[in-house]
């Protein structure tokens, strides 16, 4: 069985004029819709773009119960297929140029939709949280931080004054020795000691 996408890249030529995305039933039909839809028994429900139904597929898609499709996802997948795939062709530069170009307009139009859902988010009093990669070490042991780490200090140094608690310093690494750097990067400190540092993250 193929997913929705791939079956409406096959078989949808033009998509719906102000259709937001489309979903399909369970009886293989497959509607547009202008606004928020959910599946309810065997159908989507929402608010239709048109009252008669889109095209009834001859496939039912193995995720018509969860898949949603937009323009953007549609496009994308109509010129992946249209070029053989993700796979530019060998030694044919016209045919990357052409693949570059189809691929610049699908980003575009990527970046305008996520534009627009991050100003429905904020509409409607959400923000969106960007997903931050955590080190798998322990970060409590200083031995596992690595050269452009973030660090906090936490106490004051009698050896490093210029050093201020509170403020956050990036971490250097030079022949395996740690050391402190200023907001230029220059090098401030290589008086690491355990208890007057703790770890930020890892950019």
């Amino acid at each position: 069985m193929a997913t929705l996408l791939q079956i409406l890249a096959k078989d949808l030529k033009a998509w719906p004029k102000e259709a937001k995305c489309i979903a399909q039933d369970a009886n293989s039909r497959a509607y547009p819709y202008s606004g928020a839809i959910e599946y309810m028994g065997d159908e989507w429900a929402g608010q239709l773009q048109v009252a008669s139904y889109l095209v009834d597929l001859k496939e039912l898609a193995e995720d018509h119960e969860t898949a949603i499709i937009t323009k953007c996802m549609w496009k994308a997948e109509v010129a992946a297929i249209a070029l053989g795939g993700n796979k530019a062709p060998q030694a044919n530069p016209l045919a990357w140029r052409d693949r570059i170009q189809k691929i610049d307009i699908v980003v575009q139009e990527l970046e305008e939709e996520r534009l627009s859902l991050v100003q429905g988010l904020e509409a409607e009093g959400f923000a969106l949280i960007n997903a931050k990669r955590e080190p798998a070490e322990d970060m409590t042991d200083w031995r596992n931080w690595k050269a452009g780490d973030l660090i906090e200090c936490v106490t004051e140094s009698e050896m490093v004054a210029v050093l201020t608690v509170g403020k956050v310093y990036a971490l250097g690494v030079n022949r395996g020795s740690p050391y402190i750097t200023d907001d230029d990067g220059d090098y401030m400190s290589s008086c690491i000691r355990e208890g007057h540092f703790k770890f930020v993250s890892r950019p």
